[in-house]
């Protein structure tokens, strides 16, 4: 008995000793694909130049400030959009990131701290997405080559020049890890790391929230439900109809073709006026009719039954659990979403039936890795020339990935534990695709299932449906390690070489970097008497666009002084703050200025006549003027302020506010 034990200890330790290794050569993978970050740790952020990725400096200023000056809630601001301020519940404030730079890593700088977070949530991807693996292949070199296609892929490349939330996507195959966990064998101890897992999601990122909520759906859909398909022969004999529905979609087809071709033509029937220059409502017709056509003539019939092992019953008390723990876990957040809730200040963005953000372009699977060092310059001309965004389109899986799918498919199709990874991989995939396909930049007409996304509420906020590429990228990591193992359990070397395979695919060119500066009017900005700032141009942006114009670099600059500002940035903008700024005759003034409109006399009077009060009233004592980018007559109306010249440094200019007005 006693050998027994020491046998098991020694296999335990055997395989945490396997599992740490794997974990730093995750590290390892983690400082390559974001090469040269690594070098600058303590003076550069990645990124093509000062934007979301200045950002979440902010936010680990601001979570510093909060917990240091006993703020009355890490979720509520007011230093930015001063004097009126904003929640931060829907904001991509990523606060256990934040959270980790304000305590563990208070002894850095918010530069160091940050590139640290983003090194070790680069790590955890890939180690995560192992972890996961193994879980479900017990093959630890399928596991490594999944991990790296999860770590490396360039979804992650693609949003590391900015939204490093996004990047931080280790809680989804976590998350995955603890579920498969809870369902194998039940217990209150895993239904709650479960919950622990969601609420910090919650903490990390709003999208991967709702994906997770979706991917549980998936998953007790493929638990509880037992899905069939069967065809239906249609007789032989094409009935007037099916010719009618045939001939309607040829002519609607040779329609599009001829408009897309000649640029089609306007119709005046009588006082009707008819457009045809587009050719996307033909387009859809000709869909409608084909699909018609096709299901007359070939019938496909789902079933669906409840499954024969389905256990609802016992199922739903431990998901309980997990969901309450993630609540009580969460609840901070849930309070501050509440009260935004509850203010009236929750906020989505409204569409019109074409002007929802689009998805993942079909030519992107083809297209190649826009970020390879090779050849990824020749693909981002093939992106800029489809019109496809390189950021938010990309869904490039690689070839050799694509390859050991294909090869090892009879595996991960035929095994009843990769069902749920193949359904993950088909919803999430359909998506990404957006409202409607397209293909090499041309909306084809074909309205799909994400169309109705923005009617669903909570998941109508995560609005940009390329970003469901994630979980595809997830599921195929998975799916490959099953396949892996089964088609290739002895040979490591297959294993290695399509992992060797999928590093050259995925590897990215150096990242560009940007180094803040730290202008010397900011210190001195530091060291006067306190009082909230206002930055020339002023800009109020979110998620949705911006009024004004707002310098990215003032919120790094905010962490600088220290002081409220009176513009600012956040993911979603307060429902109630635009009419605020637009009742007041200075602000709504200042911000046309900004964006560079003109403004009409009596207007700049009145503004004039009320910036007396309420700079007084709210104790803005400071304005900082760049005089690079505010125009002639935004600088003309600062100086008709009651200001005085207090230094000239470089492009910026500051003042304060007399205090004799």
């Amino acid at each position: 008995m006693a050998s027994d034990l020491a046998a098991g200890r020694r296999g335990v330790g055997a395989r945490l000793a396997a599992h740490a290794v794997a974990g730093a050569g995750f590290l390892l993978l983690a400082v390559v694909i974001s090469w040269p970050l690594a070098r600058h740790l303590t003076t550069a952020v990645p990124g093509d130049g000062p934007g979301d990725n200045l950002t979440f400096l902010w936010n680990f200023w601001w979570m510093r400030h909060a917990l240091a000056s006993n703020a009355a809630g890490i979720f509520q601001t007011s230093f930015l959009f001063y004097p009126f301020g904003t929640s931060l519940a829907l904001d991509t404030f990523t606060p256990l990131e934040a959270f980790i730079g304000a305590t563990l890593l208070a002894p850095l700088s918010i530069i160091t701290a940050q590139n640290v977070v983003l090194l070790a949530s680069l790590a955890l991807n890939g180690f995560c997405t192992y972890l996961l693996a193994w879980h479900v292949t017990k093959h630890r070199a399928a596991s490594l080559v999944a991990g790296l296609v999860f770590a490396a892929s360039p979804y992650i490349a693609a949003h590391l020049h900015g939204h490093f939330n996004l990047t931080s996507a280790w809680p989804l195959p976590l998350f995955a890890l603890m579920w498969l966990r809870l369902v194998e064998r039940p217990s209150v101890a895993r239904a709650a790391l479960a919950g622990l897992v969601l609420a910090a999601t919650a903490y990390t990122d709003y999208y991967y929230v709702v994906y997770l909520g979706v991917f549980v759906l998936c998953a007790l859909g493929v638990r509880w439900l037992d899905v069939s398909w069967s065809r239906q022969q249609a007789r032989d004999a094409a009935t007037i109809v099916d010719w009618a529905l045939g001939l309607t979609t040829a002519i609607f087809v040779v329609t599009a073709v001829l408009i897309a071709v000649t640029g089609g033509r306007t119709f005046h029937v009588g006082s009707i006026v008819i457009s045809a220059t587009h050719g996307l409502n033909v387009r859809t017709a000709a869909w409608v009719t084909g699909l018609a056509w096709l299901w007359r003539r070939w019938r496909l019939v789902a079933r669906v039954r409840v499954a024969a092992s389905a256990v609802p019953g016992t199922d739903l008390p431990w998901i309980a659990i997990a969901a309450v723990t993630s609540v009580v876990a969460a609840l901070p957040l849930l309070a501050g979403a509440w009260h935004v809730w509850t203010n009236g200040d929750y906020t989505t963005q409204a569409y019109r039936r074409r002007s929802a953000p689009g998805g993942v372009d079909l030519a992107s699977l083809v297209a190649g890795n826009p970020f390879h060092p090779v050849w990824g310059a020749v693909v981002r001309q093939m992106y800029a020339a489809m019109h496809m965004d390189v950021v938010e389109s990309i869904a490039w899986m690689g070839v050799a990935v694509v390859i050991a799918l294909v090869v090892t498919r009879a595996t991960w199709l035929r095994r009843a534990d990769a069902l749920v990874w193949r359904v993950v991989a088909v919803v999430f995939f359909i998506w990404a695709l957006g409202p409607s396909l397209t293909i090499g930049g041309l909306n084809t007409g074909f309205y799909l299932p994400a169309a109705l996304v923005r009617f669903v509420p909570i998941v109508d906020n995560a609005r940009m449906p390329g970003r469901a590429m994630v979980m595809v990228y997830l599921a195929a990591a998975v799916l490959l390690a099953v396949g892996m193992t089964s088609v290739w359990t002895r040979r490591r070397g297959s294993m290695a070489v399509v992992g060797a395979l999928v590093l050259l695919d995925f590897l990215p060119a150096p990242f560009p970097l940007y180094t803040p500066d730290r202008p010397a009017i900011y210190a001195t900005l530091a060291a006067l008497p306190a009082g909230a700032v206002l930055d020339v141009p002023l800009g109020v942006r979110d998620g949705f666009g911006e009024i004004g114009a707002l310098d990215p670099r003032t919120l790094y600059y905010q962490t600088l002084h220290g002081r409220p500002m009176v513009g600012g940035f956040v993911a979603r903008l307060p429902a109630t703050l635009l009419p605020r700024l637009e009742r007041s005759p200075f602000l709504s003034v200042l911000l046309r200025l900004s964006a560079g409109e003109v403004v009409e006399p009596e207007l700049l009077d009145a503004s004039r006549s009320t910036a007396n009060a309420f700079l007084a009233r709210f104790g803005i004592r400071y304005v900082v003027v760049n005089t690079t980018t505010a125009s002639a007559d935004l600088q003309q109306y600062v100086t008709s302020l009651p200001v005085v010249e207090l230094e000239t440094s470089g492009e910026r200019r500051l003042y304060v506010v007399r205090s004799d007005r």
